[in-house]
This record gives structure tokens, sequence and C-alpha cells, in this order.
């Protein structure tokens, strides 16, 4: 091929590559200003600017936790090769140690409790969750749901009253 032609050839690609964003871009704009333009002729109010910030955050303070509830989940009840993994779903795992700061899945842990985990997966069947008594010290069960729902149990306050 001629230089002459081959420098056009690619001179003409080159700038048809480089415009390809703007293209789609610009195709991205207009169909966003036809959904505008229907809105506007609907009488749909779009939010304003500080609305939709607030919407944001207002999404972004519910759902944090959930993701991070899922997370920890994720580490303790899924992946056996997490190093955080305690227990399948629907089986118990009693910690017989303490947390030190190589438990990374939660947080702020408790370093001076042990725990008890179970995961439980309610979706085909309830679970009976049977806790003995305790005397000599005060205990409690959380019952944490993935959405906020928390449900606390004293099971002994013989030690500790009050």
């Amino acid at each position: 091929m001629n230089p002459v032609k081959r420098l056009f050839a690619t001179g003409a690609l080159c700038g048809l590559v480089g415009m390809t964003p703007f293209s789609i871009a610009q195709a991205q704009a207009d169909a966003i200003a036809a959904l505008e333009r229907a809105d506007k002729s609907a009488g749909v109010t779009a939010p304003s600017l500080a609305e939709t910030r607030a919407i944001a955050e207002e999404g972004f303070v519910y759902g944090l936790p959930v993701v991070m509830n899922y997370a920890v989940m994720y580490e303790y009840a899924v992946d056996k090769n997490s190093g955080q993994f305690k227990a399948p779903f629907n089986k118990i795992k009693n910690e017989p140690r303490v947390y030190t700061y190589e438990d990374t899945a939660i947080v702020t842990p408790n370093s001076d409790t042990p725990y008890s985990f179970v995961w439980m997966d309610l979706r085909a069947e309830p679970m009976v969750l049977s806790v003995p008594a305790v005397e000599k010290n005060r205990s409690s069960c959380d019952l944490d749901g993935g959405h906020y729902e928390r449900k606390k149990y004293k099971i002994s306050r013989s030690r500790y009253p009050g």
C-alpha cells in the first residue's frame, strides 16, 4: 500500500476509534434527554440534587450494614477457605477461645468473651434452638436477622442481678 494512503487510512481509523466514546456518550445523553422530556410532559418532576443526595445517603446508611452482614455470613458459613470459617449453615460452632487481632470478619469482636455461632437457614423449615440453664455466669443469646431484626434473650442473671 502507498505510504500516503496507509497514513491516511491509519489516521481515519484512529479518528473513528477516538470518536466512538463520544458518539456513545451522545447517544446516552440523547436517551436521557428524551426520557426527561417524556417525564416533563407527563408532569413528573425529578428530584433536586439535594434530594438525590439525601436519597443516596439514606440508601447507603440502610444498605451498608446489610452488605457487611452478608460478608460476615459468607466468611463464617460459606467459604471454607476464608480463614474465618466457623461452620456450615444450621450447624452450631462453639468457639473454644477468645478473639484476637487475627479474627477479621467482624470489625470489633469482644476479645474477652467466648462465643457460639449458628447461621440458621430458615427458608425450608423452622429450627428449634435449645439453650441450657446457666447458673454461675451471665449469658445471653442474641438472634440477629439479616435486616436489623434483633432479639436478645438473657439466659441467667443469678450472679449479676439488675
